[in-house]
C-alpha cells in the first residue's frame, strides 16, 4: 500500500543547505532516477549534495553531547549490519535534538540513509578536531 503524502512528508528531513534542497527538486520531479538510470547507481549525486550544503549552509547544528558522540561513533564502527530497535531510538534522539529536527523512528533503510548522511558529517567533523 502506498504511503500517504502526510506520513511521507512527516520522514522528510529539513534541508541544512542548498544541496538537501536540489536533492529535494531533483526528487520530486523524477530526474534522480534518470540521473541513475543513465550516470548508473554512483552518479555523484551524494558528493554535489554534500558540496552545495557545505559551501550554502542554511543554519547551524546543536553541538553534539558527549553521550550523542559516542552514540555516532556507535554507529559507524566498522562491520556494523544491524542495528537494534533501541538504538534506531536513540540515533533519531540525537539526531533530532542536533539538527533541531521531529523525525520519528523507523526501520525503513530508504528513509534512515538521510539521517546516517548527516550524522557522518558530525561523526567527521568531530573526529578531525580531535586528530
Amino acid at each position: 500500500m502506498p504511503k500517504k503524502s502526510s506520513e511521507k512528508k512527516s520522514q522528510e528531513i529539513k534541508s541544512t543547505g542548498l544541496g538537501d534542497t536540489v536533492e529535494k527538486v531533483l526528487r520530486s520531479t523524477g530526474i534522480d532516477k534518470l540521473a541513475k538510470a543513465i550516470l548508473g547507481e554512483d552518479c555523484g549525486c551524494d558528493k554535489r549534495q554534500e558540496l552545495l550544503n557545505n559551501l550554502f549552509p542554511y543554519g547551524k547544528y546543536n553541538a553534539p553531547t558527549d553521550e550523542e558522540l559516542d552514540i555516532i561513533e556507535w554507529l559507524f564502527e566498522s562491520g556494523r549490519t544491524t542495528i537494534s530497535g533501541s538504538m534506531v531510538k536513540e540515533i533519531y534522539a540525537a539526531y533530532n535534538r542536533i539538527f533541531n529536527d521531529k523525525l520519528q523512528p523507523t526501520n525503513c533503510s530508504s528513509c534512515f540513509k538521510p539521517v546516517k548522511q548527516k550524522l557522518l558529517k558530525i561523526h567527521n567533523e568531530f573526529n578531525k578536531r580531535q586528530g
